[in-house]
């Protein structure tokens, strides 16, 4: 028997249903995987301004920390995203 041959056996073989037949509604489902599905976790408003309160005020890298804290907070921006933003993709105007 030819590889071709033998590959076309395994297929049908796997493909027949309990009845036999083979293709259509009666063949033979592969279970699927089953995992648990991720937890989203999130600040309370309270949490944010304590976080916010917590930065410090002077500085440049005070005022980068709270720009870029704010920008995730005001956008819903996920961090990873934040990593691959460059400044090209800012819309830095005011919206109507």
């Amino acid at each position: 028997m030819s590889d071709r041959a033998r590959n076309v056996a395994r297929f049908l073989h796997v493909c027949r249903g309990p009845d036999g037949a083979v293709g259509g509604r009666t063949r033979r489902r592969h279970p699927r995987k089953r995992r648990q599905t991720a937890t989203t976790c999130y600040l309370e408003r309270d949490e944010v301004e304590q976080l916010f309160d917590g930065l410090p005020r002077d500085g440049k890298p005070a005022t980068r920390e709270k720009a870029l804290l704010m920008f995730l907070y005001n956008t819903g921006t996920r961090a990873t995203e934040v990593i691959g933003l460059t400044v090209d993709q800012l819309v830095l105007t005011s919206s109507p």
